[in-house]
């Protein structure tokens, strides 16, 4: 999966880069985020349902899915972070974040590390010491000036 994690004092977004297959790291950089106009959306879960994720989220498909959609996001629009998903129904939801918040397979560390007092990309680190489908590269996305600002 994945670990994303958004700070709202900081106003930035962490991910890491790792891919997996089954219990085989395939990949430590991989993107996990995706420019769509002027919004960019982090992705978590399945990268195999990402495509029909984002079909929901903009309306071109509607009623309930085949199988439920493993892939969750955080958009970032307007300078604003939100967390969006796809309930087995098939309705596409988004709320607006106004707190720290974390998600994908490592959260629970990373929320835990972010309340005392981690940066996000810190605590996405943090979260690859204990969950086996986080790690590798950690990208830093900074909403002030919607651009990427580091990696570690």
């Amino acid at each position: 999966m994945t670990t994303i994690a958004y700070s709202h004092k900081a106003r930035q977004i962490a991910v890491d880069g790792r891919s997996t297959q089954g219990d085989h790291i395939s990949n430590n950089a991989a993107q996990k985020w995706l420019h769509i106009g002027d919004d960019v959306w982090f992705f978590t879960g399945s990268v195999a349902d990402r495509e029909i994720f984002l079909k929901y989220q903009s309306g071109e498909l509607t009623g309930k899915p085949a199988y439920e959609v493993d892939c969750s996001a955080f958009l970032v629009s307007s300078g604003e972070c939100f967390e969006a998903g796809v309930t087995p129904s098939g309705q596409a939801w988004r709320f607006r974040l106004s707190h720290d918040h974390t998600a994908g397979s490592g959260k629970y560390y990373a929320i835990a590390a972010m309340d005392h007092g981690k940066s996000p990309d810190d605590a996405v680190i943090y979260a690859s010491t204990r969950d086996i489908y986080t790690g590798g590269k950690v990208s830093v996305f900074d909403l002030a000036t919607m651009q990427f600002i580091g990696d570690k």
